[in-house]
């Protein structure tokens, strides 16, 4: 293993607690957006099948998408302002 692209135990650290906090702002979401979100952000699908598996129209998942995004945003500013 290549101590370069080795992980230390802070990293691992910083990589749960980035999970944890997406996670928990994934959680302040609208069912409808965060299956979007989650769908096309993070699961990687096209729209045009985060679309279809969620029986909604095109526009209407980007929509939700848009909002989702906004509302991910709005939400990590109250976590921020909060740690300051």
């Amino acid at each position: 293993m290549d101590v370069a692209t080795s992980e230390t135990a802070e990293d691992a650290m910083v990589a749960a607690e980035r999970a944890a906090l997406l996670s928990a702002l994934l959680a302040r979401l609208e069912p409808r957006r965060r299956a979007v979100v989650v769908a096309y952000e993070l699961d990687g699908l096209a729209m045009v099948e985060v679309a279809a598996a969620q029986r909604i129209p095109l526009n209407t998942a980007w929509n939700r998408l848009r909002l989702g995004r906004e509302d991910l945003r709005a939400a990590a500013r109250k976590v921020t302002n909060a740690r300051h």
